[in-house]
């Protein structure tokens, strides 16, 4: 009987310890993402049913190339240099034929010495932006809130509410990641439109 009852309690430390090395063994499987995940790619899902691809430019370590994917299929393609847009292509399908629907910023710093959004920062700059009616040059203005949490898939990220103003006709708010060196939309206006919210369902390594 006390052999048995020895034989029940080893049973009982080994279920304890197998139960204490478990959280162990899932937080090794879902460990947070860094700034090198952006080499292989990161990808973010919105609840309006976007999908975005974000990875680092192999040509341009300083500019974030995201992909962006909808219910029909790829949509377009942007260039980001810490969260500013550089480039952006509307992808357009007619039928078997792709094409790319080009605007782009040309600043006067080059994307290395594009401002990292930090708290409190404020950076006003006059950019030319190309596209097919041709060049003009546009005001415009990013202004960093507070750093927020942000949790998310099991792990807690700062997060900084960065709002961008091109011109006087869109401004947008991105949420800047500064642990992961990218931001994503959250919201965006148009002239005398209203509000349009994003909102982040997960983060993910990129397959």
């Amino acid at each position: 009987m006390m052999a048995l009852v020895r034989l029940n309690n080893d049973f009982q430390i080994a279920a304890i310890a197998a139960a204490l090395l478990m959280p162990i063994a899932a937080v090794a499987q879902t460990a947070c993402m860094t700034a090198s995940d952006l080499n292989l790619g990161i990808t973010v899902t919105l609840d309006s049913g976007a999908t975005e691809v974000y990875r680092r430019d192999a040509d341009d370590g300083a500019v974030v190339i995201v992909d962006g994917t909808d219910e029909s299929g790829p949509a377009y393609r942007l260039g980001l240099a810490q969260g500013i847009l550089v480039q952006f292509f509307d992808v357009v399908d007619e039928g078997d034929r792709t094409n790319s629907v080009s605007t782009t910023y040309d600043y006067p710093v080059a994307p290395t010495d594009v401002p990292v959004p930090v708290p409190g920062m404020r950076w006003q700059v006059s950019a030319v932006r190309s596209d097919s009616k041709g060049e003009t040059t546009e005001d415009q203005s990013l202004q960093a809130g507070a750093v927020v949490p942000l949790a998310i898939g099991g792990c807690i990220y700062d997060s900084l509410p960065v709002t961008v103003s091109y011109g006087t006709a869109y401004v947008e708010e991105i949420t800047y990641l500064p642990d992961l060196g990218f931001g994503f939309l959250h919201w965006f206006q148009n002239e005398g439109g209203e509000r349009n919210t994003l909102t982040l369902i997960s983060l993910e390594r990129a397959d």
